[in-house]
């Protein structure tokens, strides 16, 4: 894998053994076997679909669960990991050449070229063509291999290509064009939309004195609804602090403005102009972003019921 998603990765495993952890300490024995809720899915009120999640279609009693992996654990499989710079060609076997090519859709998210004595091989994951956070997928970088195993593209556009359309235009000639079409702008102002809108509907229901729920599955976003959030609460009336509660949220905040290679090219122009390339370090100097190790750490406690009071 990529250094990169090595880095965020190992961030994002020990994030969640910490959150664990506290979870165990605050609302039960550190001893128990399974969770408290588990005791609660034998009454007939519980859906059988939900009995199935949970116990197997064999009722196996939770014997197929497994504890959570530890600190020690996560340590003892970032050690058997070989991460990979950003294009950075490395041998393997003596015998293949792999190199990692910018998807697109992420901070170090990657598809794979690999080049041996017999021929080439590219393998195309899940991609976007434009991102407003992460490097642009690398189309050129895939040009020529003889084998190329296809996952998937994150793109609406590519909804409508069948796949002879994908293998008659990778074939084309005018390869200019075809990256032009693919490199289109408006992808990337369509996920922009997006967030935005997420970001009003966040800001309204805080004016409202009610709360929003937002699942994300990357990293990249996170970032983006950060920054965003921030001007949106900032050119408004509303004097709403943002708190980051993660053990793990100051280290990786500040890891995001060092992988300058792995970033989009308006983000790179920041960097090379004196400022960060994530607008979030700004908001944390200001004190309108508020980062914190638990939810239970007593400056968050002080924040909130500061909060209340103003």
């Amino acid at each position: 894998m990529t250094e990169a998603t090595a880095k965020i990765g190992q961030l994002m495993m020990e994030d969640l053994v910490s959150m664990h952890m506290e979870f165990r300490r605050l609302h039960g024995p550190e001893d128990s076997s399974f969770p408290w809720w588990t005791k609660n899915l034998d009454g007939e009120q519980v859906p059988s679909v939900l009995k199935n999640i949970v116990f197997g279609e064999n009722g196996d009693d939770l014997g197929s669960w497994m504890r959570l992996y530890s600190l020690d654990d996560v340590k003892s499989c970032m050690k058997k990991v070989q991460d990979v710079k950003f294009s950075e060609e490395v041998c393997y076997n003596g015998t293949l050449i792999i190199k990692a090519l910018s998807s697109g859709l992420d901070i170090g998210a990657c598809n794979w070229l690999i080049n041996g004595p017999n021929g080439s091989l590219s393998y195309v994951s899940d991609s976007i063509f434009v991102s407003h956070h992460s490097k642009n997928y690398d189309f050129h970088g895939l040009k020529g291999t003889d084998v190329m195993i296809y996952s998937g593209f994150s793109c609406p556009q590519t909804a409508e290509m069948t796949e002879n359309d994908c293998i008659s235009t990778i074939s084309d000639k005018n390869d200019e064009s075809l990256a032009a079409s693919l490199l289109d702008n408006e992808e990337s102002l369509g996920e922009l939309e997006k967030l935005a809108f997420v970001c009003s509907c966040a800001a309204e229901s805080a004016d409202a004195g009610g709360s929003t729920l937002i699942t994300i599955t990357r990293v990249g976003i996170v970032l983006q609804l950060l920054e965003l959030l921030s001007n949106s609460l900032e050119s408004s009336s509303l004097k709403v602090p943002i708190f980051v509660i993660s053990s793990v949220a100051e280290e990786l905040l500040a890891y995001a403005n060092t992988i300058p290679e792995w970033l989009c090219e308006q983000r790179q122009e920041k960097l090379i102009s004196g400022e960060p390339s994530f607008g979030h370090l700004k908001f944390i100097k200001d004190k309108k972003i508020h980062l914190f190790p638990a939810i239970h750490s007593p400056n968050l406690i002080f924040r909130m019921l500061l909060s209340l009071i103003c």
